[in-house]
């Protein structure tokens, strides 16, 4: 969950911090690199995916050889669903999500992978349109008190991070009830749909893809607050919230692992490029036509303006331009798998045409505004961009023309 207006401040607190080097955590060994996929979390086993190896990708397959079959029972194409990250930008999916329904074409999907705020929005586009009243009243009523807390001076420099994030925690239990976890886990047993949040492991620095459906199947109190507890960490900006920290084990050998925000890893993402070729290869997935629909929760141009000439305003601006450089190369890496395997690919992001004012983050009438835009946009039948920006010459065109018009140009 991007929290760019918090940088400045951040940035001196955080190297106050690293002068000191002093932090409250008493914690036990890190597990690294390939050990990372055989662990055991919070007592419970094979709940997650780490996609970066080789027993990651092959715990992947296995999954799909269980889902897949599932999958086939239903004529429709399979449809993937990817909700980036965006901090409170997560407005804009949440509308357009909302607006497809009140369209009529929104899909049952297949498989829905949420990054940092895409992961507090996904959870209820997994169960479908019936949870739409919650996605707006989770982006357009909450404020700044809602998510965290800053704070005392002295904790910020001897403790993990500027803010607390007690009250988004308790903002994710109320809203993804108990109910919402037996539908979740009805329609991974059932439907063999998948639910994959995206957290990383701050010690690997990998990206870690937890399976929710799975996990809201053992029903059992630990299992629900894990599952809370993978949102959390999935939001978790480093710095500003604390990472959360999960106990594991593995030949007897306790862990401790600590997750923050899945954006530190990437913005968006399908699912594992590997893991895809393979199960093509293999007949795990049958080749058939599939969609993918990608949900980037921020504009594709970075804000243009004057800097002002000191650090922390050209600190500010870099990371912006750093974050924005990584969501569109995420984009051109989903693009690459989609042409590969054959996967039609649709991309939705905020257009330039959006030009509400954005004092803060968590600002309500911004939040409300932008699921609006985005709402009217998917009501009128969104126009999906068939490529990233930039990918060729008609592309440039298509992007001009949706930031500035909301209709594609005509060929």
């Amino acid at each position: 969950m991007c929290k760019n207006r918090f940088l400045n401040f951040g940035i001196v607190l955080l190297s106050c911090s690293l002068i000191v080097a002093c932090s409250s955590l008493e914690r036990k060994n890190a597990v690294l690199d390939s050990k990372l996929q055989g662990v055991q979390v919070e007592g419970m086993s094979n709940i997650r995916f780490v996609p970066s190896t080789d027993d990651g990708i092959s715990a992947f397959l296995n999954e799909l050889k269980i889902v897949a079959p599932k999958h086939a029972q239903n004529n429709n194409p399979p449809t993937y669903l990817s909700l980036s990250g965006g901090g409170d930008n997560g407005a804009f999916g949440a509308g357009l999500l909302s607006g497809w329904t009140k369209e009529g074409s929104r899909p049952v999907f297949d498989q829905v992978v949420g990054i940092s705020t895409g992961s507090l929005i996904a959870p209820f586009a997994y169960l479908g349109s019936d949870y739409d009243y919650k996605i707006k009243e989770v982006f357009t009523t909450i404020t700044p008190d809602d998510i965290y807390k800053v704070r005392r001076l002295i904790s910020m420099l001897f403790g993990m991070s500027i803010g607390d994030n007690t009250p988004l925690f308790n903002l994710i239990r109320k809203t993804v009830d108990s109910d919402m976890l037996e539908k979740i886990a009805q329609a991974y047993e059932n439907e063999g749909r998948l639910l994959l949040l995206g957290t990383t492991n701050i010690d690997s620095g990998q990206l870690v893809l937890w399976n929710m459906g799975k996990i809201a199947s053992l029903r059992t109190p630990e299992s629900a607050l894990l599952f809370h507890r993978v949102m959390l960490a999935s939001a978790a900006v480093p710095g500003f919230f604390p990472p959360e920290l999960f106990e594991s084990s593995l030949d007897g050998i306790d862990y401790h692992e600590l997750h923050v925000d899945g954006g530190l890893s990437v913005q968006i993402y399908l699912y594992p490029a590997a893991a895809g070729k393979k199960a093509i290869e293999t007949g795990i997935l049958k080749p058939r036509a599939r969609q993918a629909f990608i949900i980037r929760n921020a504009k594709i141009s970075v804000e243009q303006g004057t800097t002002e000439v000191n650090s922390l305003s050209v600190l500010d601006k870099s990371y912006k331009k750093i974050i924005q450089s990584q969501g569109v190369g995420n984009l051109y890496q989903i693009y690459q798998i989609a042409l590969r395997d054959k996967v039609s690919f649709n991309l939705a992001f905020i257009g330039d045409d959006f030009k509400q004012p954005h004092p803060a983050e968590f600002d309500r009438k911004y939040m409300q505004a932008l699921f609006e835009y985005g709402y009217n946009k998917a009501v009128n039948g969104y126009p999906w961009a068939k490529s990233p920006p930039g990918y060729d010459q008609s592309t440039k065109e298509d992007i001009k023309a949706l930031s500035q018009t909301g209709q594609p140009p005509v060929h």
